[in-house]
């Protein structure tokens, strides 16, 4: 995550270190979160997309079960002449091809 929080400090958008699992629905859409991070900074005027999801690290290390509203989607317009988007989705394994659940497409679909 390092990496990534370096690349998108400038915009405003960093992901925690946090691990988290569960499902996300967006309208009509769901998506499972099989093993992610989430979204805790992101600039005003962006849409942040949140989720209740449960904390994978806390019940891997100790067994304890607990839940947390997290963002898993963001999606934000840059402003100027060279304007642009940027879409974030907490769960890489969503675009891996070794992934038989494609319940996620739907969401990566959004961000294009």
């Amino acid at each position: 995550m390092p990496g990534l929080n370096d690349l998108l400090r400038a915009y405003g958008i960093a992901f925690s270190d946090g691990v988290w699992k569960g499902s996300f629905s967006l309208g009509t859409h769901a998506a499972n979160i099989k093993s992610g991070t989430s979204i805790v900074e992101f600039p005003q005027g962006g849409i942040l997309h949140f989720s209740q999801l449960q904390d994978e690290a806390l019940s891997l290390l100790s067994g304890k079960h607990a839940s947390k509203s997290v963002g898993v989607l963001g999606l934000y317009q840059t402003p100027g002449p060279d304007a642009g988007r940027i879409g974030v989705f907490v769960d890489s394994s969503c675009v891996d091809n070794k992934e038989d659940d494609m319940s996620c497409w739907c969401v990566v679909g959004i961000l294009f």
